[in-house]
């Protein structure tokens, strides 16, 4: 089930989103959702995260933001 977009949550999987511009201009997810996000809501978004491959730097951005153990699990097996 999506999340509303008026959640945190939903913040962030908007900003996951991504177009031609995004694309162009090199603009990754929305890192300040992640820095302002409670407890609660970084374990949603890390699962979020984590559900889903790696796909592009943009990925590994958010997780390194997460710096959580699991975050830091994904990103280790990724770089080998």
């Amino acid at each position: 089930m999506k999340p509303s977009d008026d959640t945190t949550v939903g913040r962030f999987l908007n900003s996951m989103q991504i177009d031609y511009d995004k694309w162009h201009d090199g603009i990754g997810y929305d890192i300040d959702i992640i820095r302002n996000a409670t407890p609660e809501e970084l374990v949603d978004i890390e699962n979020l995260l984590i559900s889903r491959d790696v796909a592009d730097w943009r990925d590994v951005e958010a997780l390194a933001a997460l710096d959580s153990p699991r975050a830091r699990t994904v990103l280790k097996k990724t770089l080998t």
